[in-house]
C-alpha cells in the first residue's frame, strides 16, 4: 500500500476549491485570508516559533474539527525532494534516518495541507499543491519559519485556542 493510501485525512473538503482559485491569484497572506473569508467560512492565521512538535499538535487538534481546510505558506527549498521514494519515508516513520534528497524548488509557495501519517513521535504531512507529497513534520515546520499557515473553518468555528495551545500565534507573519 503506497503511504499516501494511509493518511489520515483532515475532516470534510473544506473551501478545497475556494483555496484553488485565491491560490491561482497571487495573494500575498492577508489577501488570501480575505478573499477566503465570507458568510460561509473564517479564516485564522497562524504564525509563531515553528517546531516539529507544535506542527504536530496543531495538525493533530485538526483532526478534532468537523470540517477544515489547511492552506501553507511554504519555504519550498526547506522540503524534502518531490521523489523522495516512499521506501525512505516509510524507513524514517519507523525509526530511520531522515530521508536525505532535498528539494530543488526554491521560493515561497502556497500548498494545501491534506492530513498526517504518525507513527511514534514521527509525523508525514500530506502537502498537496498540483499532486500530494509526503513531507516530514520536521521539514514541514522549518518551511514554515517565517512563513505561517491559513486554517479556514465554518464561520461559526473559533480555533484560536486550539492554535494558541499548540503553542503557536493566531496571528499573519510577515
Amino acid at each position: 500500500m503506497a503511504l499516501l493510501d494511509e493518511i489520515r485525512r483532515f475532516p470534510g473538503a473544506l473551501a478545497r476549491d475556494e483555496m484553488a482559485v485565491a491560490m491561482a491569484r497571487g495573494l500575498p497572506a492577508a489577501g488570501l485570508a480575505d478573499a477566503l473569508s465570507g458568510p460561509e467560512f473564517r479564516v485564522t492565521p497562524v504564525s509563531g516559533d515553528w517546531t516539529a512538535e507544535r506542527l504536530r499538535a496543531l495538525l493533530t487538534a485538526l483532526h478534532g474539527l468537523d470540517a477544515v481546510g489547511v492552506l501553507a505558506c511554504l519555504s519550498a527549498a526547506d522540503l524534502a525532494a518531490d521523489d523522495t521514494p516512499d521506501r525512505a519515508l516509510r524507513d524514517w516513520l519507523e525509526g530511520g534516518i531522515p530521508p536525505l534528497w532535498t528539494s530543488q524548488r526554491t521560493g515561497r509557495r502556497y500548498a494545501a495541507l491534506d492530513g498526517t501519517l504518525t507513527a511514534g513521535d514521527r509525523t508525514l504531512v500530506s502537502v498537496v499543491d498540483s499532486e500530494a507529497r509526503l513531507q516530514p513534520a520536521e521539514l514541514l515546520a522549518h518551511s514554515l519559519r517565517g512563513n505561517g499557515i491559513l486554517i479556514v473553518t465554518p464561520t461559526a468555528d473559533d480555533v484560536t485556542e486550539l492554535v494558541r495551545s499548540s503553542g503557536l500565534l493566531p496571528s499573519l507573519w510577515a
